[in-house]
């Protein structure tokens, strides 16, 4: 889950509203299904992952870090609900206002003021606690998914193509536990620089693919000619 929780910039001729806000404004939904309803259920596999490692450890490769990673995760996105429950009471809208303060309270002399003042600090107390949530629940699919490679890895025991199929799946869990990482805590510039240098290295694979190819025909219908 990315941060994006930033508001509008100033730009010429648009005045900043005097209610703080998300941008974009289903970020404040984002983050809490993402610590209410996705990390607490997160959080059950890695404990699951305990006590299936635990009961059959001669059965993996790994046990024990994959134990402690999955430990590690669980507790991670433990923290992450905890962070979403307290980011929740801190964001609300001047319509909340509305349903609580009366037309006549709202035209008191200063409390409209006041009420807007109110609000933005706890928008910022808000983005805080959405900021903490955030780390958490990313850290924990991180260390969900290396504990997913750990579990997956085949047993010394193992041989052949199950072995392989299971190293195959140990290397795809890395590389998204390694994509989720990068895509989660790398600066937004440093994503871009280093998504442009997949695309460019995908684009020369598949051209040096192509030559190879037609390198390959080239070479097959000089063999049937002779």
């Amino acid at each position: 889950m990315p941060s994006n929780e930033s508001e509008e910039p100033e730009t010429a001729g648009f005045r900043r509203p005097g209610w703080r806000k998300p941008a974009p404004l289903g970020y404040g939904p984002a983050v809490e299904t993402a610590t209410g309803v996705a990390a607490p259920l997160l959080a059950g596999f890695s404990i699951a992952f305990l006590g299936v490692v635990g009961a059959d450890a001669d059965k993996f490769r790994w046990p024990s870090q994959a134990m402690l990673l999955s430990l590690c995760a669980g507790l991670s996105l433990i923290m992450a609900v905890q962070c979403g429950f307290n980011a929740r009471q801190y964001l609300y809208s001047p319509a909340d206002l509305a349903d609580w303060w009366t037309e006549e309270d709202r035209t008191v002399p200063g409390r409209a003021e006041r009420l807007q003042e109110e609000q933005r600090a706890d928008f910022a107390l808000w983005q805080q606690w959405a900021r903490r949530g955030r780390i958490a629940y990313n850290l924990g699919i991180v260390l969900f998914t290396a504990a997913t490679a750990l579990v997956i890895a085949p047993p010394p025991s193992a041989a052949g193509g199950d072995a392989a199929v299971r190293w195959l799946g140990t290397g795809i869990a890395f590389g998204v536990s390694a994509g989720e990482a990068a895509w989660a805590f790398l600066p937004r510039t440093v994503w871009r620089r280093l998504r442009g240098v997949l695309r460019r290295a995908v684009r020369g694979g598949v051209r040096v693919w192509r030559r190879v190819r037609l390198r390959l025909r080239a070479g097959k219908g000089g063999t049937e000619d002779r």
